[in-house]
């Protein structure tokens, strides 16, 4: 059987993606990795777009999830998109 998992904060106030990246205190290169993933670009794109290697790509990419506590793109996307998700 499908279980499904509700949270609700009535009380809580809307918080902007920009608003949620100073909060995690990303670096501006970490929010250019962001915002290139959120444009659905892969890690050689967002290397050639941003002029710097794919290793540095993963390494910011780590750096972001370890501050937003996630493990992955999905998570990513869904950190800013749904910013009241429930994390199981």
């Amino acid at each position: 059987a499908p279980l499904f998992l509700v949270c609700l904060e009535p009380q809580a106030p809307l918080v902007s993606a920009t608003e949620r990246m100073q909060e995690a205190d990303l670096s501006p290169r970490e929010i250019d990795v962001i915002l290139a993933v959120s444009s659905g670009l892969t890690n050689r794109e967002i290397s050639e777009t941003l002029y710097i290697s794919i290793n540095t790509v993963q390494t910011h990419l780590q750096s972001i999830y370890d501050k937003l506590g996630i493990r992955n793109r999905t998570g990513l996307i869904n950190y800013f998109i749904h910013p009241r998700a429930c994390r199981v």
